[in-house]
């Protein structure tokens, strides 16, 4: 049994360096998506942000002169 192991050996490494190569590059290619994918839901986010910040600027605004309008007539 042992000497069995022993003469592949050489394949066993092989096939363990492989699988090894082949999950450390399919970790690097799960970072590199991810982390565009992030920055892309920041960039939307930060756009709906201002969107949201000159929506609320113009109902202040909004309501200002409504206020006016009542106060002045």
């Amino acid at each position: 049994m042992f000497k069995k192991v022993w003469d592949n050996i050489e394949i066993i490494l092989i096939t363990l360096s492989m699988l090894l190569a082949m999950f450390t590059i399919g970790l690097m290619v799960g970072v590199h998506v991810s982390s565009n994918t992030i920055e892309e839901l920041s960039n939307d986010n930060i756009v709906k942000e201002r969107t949201i910040q000159e929506q609320k600027e113009r109902i202040r605004e909004l309501q200002m002169f409504k206020q006016l309008k009542e106060i002045y007539g």
